[in-house]
């Protein structure tokens, strides 16, 4: 088949990154800092952060290092992987996907997500989730959600307790 006037390869549109393209453009031509942030979404090769990681290191060895990027939090199932980080959790614990079927009326899951497209809930007091990055890390970002009932975490930088933070 003939690729079409508005397609490169397999990507279509590529116009839609012209944004993209000029900012990759600033960084190699050194006129700029500016982070650049690339997501993809997609199911077991980025969630074993496979192809996810190659592209990374592709980026960054021709733009310059500009971090790990998102990291989530334990361990949701065996097979969880991510270049750079180390996960775990406690078995209090209990992964939610979107095709989960639990209501969170019954005290369950509650539906959101986040980026990662998983959600760990638990009602253990104590229960433990945790991404070591090993990675070299100059700089961190926490999102988290704020609930009525929300529990409380703790935030260690080199083995050190920095903050605890209420999420209620």
């Amino acid at each position: 088949s003939t690729p079409r006037q508005n397609q490169v390869g397999a990507l279509e549109r590529p116009a839609a990154l012209r944004r993209f393209y000029d900012a990759v453009a600033k960084l190699e031509a050194g006129t700029s800092m500016d982070d650049v942030r690339v997501t993809q979404f997609g199911d077991s090769h980025t969630a074993a952060d496979i192809q996810t990681g190659a592209v990374r290191r592709a980026l960054q060895t021709r733009f310059g290092d500009g971090g790990r990027g998102f990291v989530a939090i334990g361990r949701p199932w065996k097979q969880w992987s991510q270049d750079g980080v180390k996960v775990g959790m406690s078995t209090d614990w209990t992964p939610e996907r979107p095709s989960s079927k639990a209501k969170s009326a019954a005290g369950g899951p509650d539906g959101f997500f986040g980026l990662s497209g998983i959600g760990l809930f638990t009602h253990a007091h104590g229960a433990r989730a945790w991404a070591d990055i090993t990675a070299k890390t100059s700089r961190a970002e926490i999102d988290y959600l704020e609930q009525p009932n929300g529990g409380a975490f703790d935030v260690f930088i080199d083995g050190v307790r920095v903050v605890r933070i209420a999420t209620k």
